[in-house]
């Protein structure tokens, strides 16, 4: 069965549409992986174990911003998301098996934006540290021993406010119930 003309006309008009629409909305990049915040993996737990902590990039590249994030980039990074049951102040530690790991991290609040507002809205990083050398390499986290909420450099060195140390630990975020984390 042959079709007509029009009908060819509407089905590629239809086509280049669907595809623009992906491009346009960013999928042309790829299906987000769990090496994407698109595809972050959810914690529902109050403690969670990595059994396989896979290496590898993801499709959306240029997802944190090394302008007003501590980090540099989110290669080799595993995006997770969970959300906040109730209000108060927000800790956590992540122990890597291997001690000598230097463990970078960055928390965002991504309850009313989403992830790929993360590179262009620094009001989303609540917490961020890349700290390492030294005994600032394996176990990291928030526990309020400290009182920044970003550090970066080398540990024991002095915070670029000049006021405390670095450290491998940040203070507690302030949460509200039901916010959504990355």
């Amino acid at each position: 069965m042959a079709l007509s003309p029009n009908l060819k006309y509407l089905f590629r008009l239809a086509a280049v549409s669907f595809l623009a629409m992906f491009y346009i909305n960013g999928f042309a990049q790829g299906t987000p992986t769990i090496f994407d915040c698109l595809g972050a993996k959810p914690i529902c737990e109050q403690t969670y174990k990595e059994e396989f902590f896979p290496r590898g990039e993801g499709n959306f590249t240029g997802e944190v911003n090394p302008d007003f994030s501590c980090l540099l980039d989110n290669s080799s990074a595993v995006w997770y998301t969970f959300i906040t049951h109730r209000s108060g102040n927000l800790g956590f530690q992540i122990s890597p098996d291997d001690i000598d790991s230097d463990i970078n991290w960055g928390l965002f609040d991504i309850t009313n934006d989403d992830c790929r507002d993360i590179f262009s809205n620094p009001a989303m990083l609540v917490s961020c540290n890349s700290v390492g050398g030294n005994l600032c390499n394996g176990i990291t986290g928030i526990n309020n021993s400290t009182s920044v909420s970003t550090q970066e450099g080398i540990c024991n060195s002095l915070n670029p406010d000049n006021s405390t140390v670095n450290t491998a630990w940040n203070i507690f975020v302030p949460v509200e119930a039901n916010n959504i984390y990355a």
